[in-house]
């Protein structure tokens, strides 16, 4: 009888352990014990992507009800509700949510990991205009400064491909006289190898702007002055935006006589002339000169090429 007893206990434990293997592990736990944890596991570690790259971290549970993905800013970095897998769409940080819902059997439960998105000039877009250039080569907006570590070098000042870039355009912080001094039109121009070696940018090139150049930097920024591809002595244009933009980002501001790359003859080279506001009601205006011959020591603002 004994023994027929032991038997039979051993039987109802194989029965069971048979069930498990059946019925696998989320069911035996609801059996046992309703409703319990969901035991929701996920890599919560910070991730960092780029402007167009992807990434998947998927958060694991034993509930029987699905994991769902959000992202807190959809501008920043998106997440397909059902994979998991995160796109970088602009430069800044996101915090993406991993939450499964409560059941009879489960209760709720949610993860959580933020993804820092860096956005590289080569991805420049419509809207970057006002935004930083740092020595990495990524475009930052203004605030955020937790993802912006590397040295501020420029500020977007146009999008597009109409000078000569191949995404835009961003003018210096401050001009390059600030450590250079004095220099005619041709040791500004050459002193771009030295402006070049001393503050890289990852993926752009600095250069003495054109008058191309600076309409366009101008017009990217807000101005309503139509672009000319033929100027004549003092063209003005309307340079507020930029100015504006300049003075939000904590530029220099420019003021005064700057070379542009760009020779009138043999014996004078094109330069613009900024004003900036004395009076409420004054405009701030760019014009465009020559009557500065190139061995004047006029100053110079650098521009990025990317």
């Amino acid at each position: 009888m004994f023994m027929k007893k032991n038997m039979r206990l051993l039987g109802n434990a194989l029965l069971m352990l048979s069930l498990i293997a059946f019925t696998g592990c989320k069911e035996l736990v609801a059996f046992l014990d309703n409703p319990v944890n969901a035991y929701m596991e996920m890599d919560e570690t910070e991730l960092t992507i780029h402007v167009g790259e992807t990434a998947v971290r998927r958060a694991e549970t034993i509930s029987t009800n699905p994991v769902i993905y959000t992202s807190s800013d959809t501008t920043v970095v998106t997440v397909d509700p059902l994979t998991g897998e995160v796109t970088g769409v602009d430069g800044g940080t996101a915090t993406i949510t991993a939450r499964v819902e409560a059941n009879d059997d489960f209760n709720a439960d949610v993860k959580t990991y933020n993804v820092t998105c860096y956005k590289d000039v080569s991805y420049a877009s419509a809207g970057d205009e006002g935004r930083l250039v740092c020595k990495d080569g990524h475009i930052h907006k203004l605030t955020g400064e937790e993802y912006c570590q590397a040295e501020r070098m420029a500020m977007v000042a146009y999008v597009g491909n109409e000078s000569n870039c191949a995404h835009g355009l961003a003018i210096a912080f401050k001009d390059i006289n600030d450590e250079a001094g004095s220099l005619d039109w041709e040791e500004a121009k050459a002193y771009v190898d030295t402006w070049e070696e001393k503050y890289p940018v990852a993926n752009a090139t600095w250069r003495m702007p054109s008058n191309d150049d600076y309409q366009y930097m101008v017009i990217g920024c807000g101005s309503t002055t139509a672009y000319r591809s033929h100027l004549y002595f003092s063209y003005r244009m309307d340079m507020e935006g930029l100015n504006s933009k300049m003075t939000e980002a904590g530029a220099e501001p420019i003021v005064g006589l700057h070379w542009t790359s760009d020779a009138y003859d043999k014996y004078n080279a094109w330069e613009v002339h900024m004003n900036t506001k004395s009076e409420e009601d004054d405009p701030v205006l760019l014009a465009f000169v020559y009557f500065g011959t190139s061995s004047n020591g006029d100053k110079t603002r650098y521009c990025l090429a990317f």
